[in-house]
């Protein structure tokens, strides 16, 4: 019964996303710039284009077939977000230690 419905979402071919489609995007890149964000040997302007692929690729493998334009966009907002929210990261994990 969801792999029925996981298949309907992942296999109609239609020129819009779907409500679902784009909250596995959103999923998608938070867990890629998550992990390339780890790799210290890519410069910060090549993590943005790595993101960008990997997050294709994913998407291809799901089935969903997202504007590139989308996909950029929404990677760019991830790492934004993602540098933004490091120094409240770090402290919380600075009070975790100390506690």
């Amino acid at each position: 019964m969801l792999s029925d419905m996981l298949r309907s979402i992942f296999l109609r071919k239609k020129s819009s996303l779907s409500f679902e489609e784009i909250q596995i995007l959103q999923l998608v890149v938070q867990q890629t710039v998550i992990s390339i964000e780890s790799l210290d040997s890519v410069p910060q302007k090549g993590k943005s284009r790595l993101a960008c692929e990997m997050t294709e690729d994913h998407l291809k493998e799901l089935g969903i077939e997202a504007p590139t334009f989308l996909i950029e966009t929404v990677v760019d907002a991830s790492l934004h977000l993602f540098h933004e929210l490091r120094p409240l990261r770090d402290a919380v994990s600075l009070k975790q230690i100390l506690a």
